[in-house]
């Protein structure tokens, strides 16, 4: 009996298995003691296996109760604990926080981002649009983290400014001329370009990418570019180089030359 006190919290016989399974919660308890008790009440329940799962699923901590919407009560009971276990892992190693300071744009002042926040017990604090220095803070760490993202700066071969090119993706033509689609060495695809024909210094990078786009706009006569541009030792299979790209120029060119094959 004193086990029994000690699990459940009250004597055999005070209240009926039904109210105690009614009336458990999950609380500070770890999901796993949690389905422990529930577990066992059921056993000595009498119910089947489809009727307790309402049952546990609103005794779980508001957080985990949200995370487990997804899954149906037609899941069954014992693969339901066993999902909720993990998931209430991963919450915890994530944390929820406490308190969010935003400014005050439409999204973070809708009725969906407060009722949200309040069924995560979270806190959301809006900063004034006359007190600067809050929201000063929190653009510049946005600087601060987007700088640190950002990828590693293109490799110049040729000072002050020749850039290592991955390939060619595109062409179109602009006015009387043409212009490519280059894709940076050392830079994501959000840094593509689009950059004139006589700024490609390697005759071999436009050459093999028209012999594979055939039907993408090319220079007249053959189709293919002229070799009027000044080379830098390329082979074909890609990469190459480019002088002075048109739109705004790469940052931080100043680095040291690549290790590998450059054109």
């Amino acid at each position: 009996m004193r086990h029994f006190t000690e699990v459940f919290g009250t004597a055999p016989g005070d209240t009926s298995t039904a109210d105690q399974l009614l009336n458990l919660r999950q609380g500070k308890d770890s999901i796993s003691d949690y389905s422990l008790r529930f577990l066992t009440l059921v056993a000595t329940s009498g119910w089947n296996e489809t009727a307790p799962l309402g049952t546990y699923r609103m005794g779980l901590n508001q957080a985990l109760r949200l995370a487990m919407a997804m899954y149906a009560d037609t899941l069954g009971l014992k693969a339901f604990i066993q999902r909720s276990i993990p998931v209430s892992q991963h919450l915890a190693a994530c944390r929820t926080p406490e308190e969010m300071v935003s400014d005050q744009g439409s999204q973070f002042t809708s009725h969906v981002w407060r009722a949200f926040f309040q069924l995560l017990g979270v806190t959301d604090n809006l900063s004034s649009g006359y007190h600067p220095q809050s929201n000063g803070q929190t653009e510049r760490k946005i600087q601060e983290l987007g700088s640190e993202a950002r990828p590693p700066p293109p490799e110049v071969l040729d000072p002050p400014s020749v850039y290592s090119v991955r390939e060619v993706l595109d062409s179109r033509r602009q006015g009387r001329g043409l212009e490519y689609l280059v894709d940076w060495e050392g830079y994501g695809p959000e840094e593509q370009s689009w950059v004139a024909r006589q700024n490609i210094l390697d005759p071999a990078l436009l050459e093999e990418f028209h012999a594979t786009h055939p039907l993408r706009p090319a220079p007249q006569g053959r189709g293919r570019p002229r070799h009027r541009f000044r080379a830098s030792g390329a082979a074909p299979g890609g990469g190459g180089t480019v002088r002075d790209p048109p739109a705004t120029p790469l940052p931080n060119p100043h680095v040291t030359p690549s290790s590998s094959p450059t054109y």
